[in-house]
């Protein structure tokens, strides 16, 4: 239960540093047009 416990903050940051790379990307797009 522990490990999990552990687990579940990391995957939150990774989902959130994979969105907020996505927005960057989509707004330098959006820049470029």
């Amino acid at each position: 239960m522990g490990y999990k416990q552990t687990r579940i903050p990391v995957t939150l940051q990774v989902a959130s540093l994979l969105a907020h790379s996505l927005a960057a990307a989509l707004h330098l797009e959006i820049l470029w047009v």
